[in-house]
């Protein structure tokens, strides 16, 4: 059961903000989870870049629901979502999937789908681990002829 979870619309953004496990729980309380619009807030990557955001909205402990409001409220007064690539902001308008559930900015998903070394420009993957490709459980790993980017599905199982 989740100890904590709010679902409100701000500025004309769906907001979220989920604990799963509260400080009382017996195996610890869990990070807080932040999602706008449906599009995750990396944290992580605040936390890991504290100059992301103002010092009077970011957090003393990531840990505490109210503490991660302050951030998510700068965001959403902005209209603004975290890249986990380039770590920086950008806004909610230019976000791109990046497969099952992540997201970055334009850039950066403009700049993963272009191959520099390929002649036309685009990736040209190779399964690297044919023996598990429709193994439910195991991701299929790609690697690209021409750059050697590396990428893999997500497994289902």
């Amino acid at each position: 059961m989740t100890h904590y979870k709010r679902e409100v619309e701000v500025n004309n953004y769906e907001v979220t903000v989920q604990q799963v496990r509260g400080p009382e729980s017996d195996s610890g309380a869990s990070e807080v989870s932040a999602w706008i619009e449906g599009w995750a807030v990396y944290l992580s990557t605040v936390k890991e870049n504290p100059e992301i955001v103002p010092d009077e909205f970011y957090p003393n402990d990531f840990m505490d629901v109210d503490e991660v409001r302050k951030v998510v409220s700068y965001l959403v007064d902005n209209g603004l979502l975290v890249c986990p690539k380039c770590k920086s902001t950008y806004p909610v308008e230019n976000a791109v999937g990046t497969g099952f559930a992540g997201n970055k900015c334009t850039e950066c998903a403009k700049s993963d789908a272009e191959c520099p070394d390929s002649p036309d420009g685009e990736h040209h993957d190779e399964c690297t681990n044919p023996r598990h490709k429709h193994n439910a459980r195991m991701p299929t790993k790609y690697k690209c002829k021409h750059c050697g980017r590396r990428r893999q599905t997500v497994a289902t199982g």
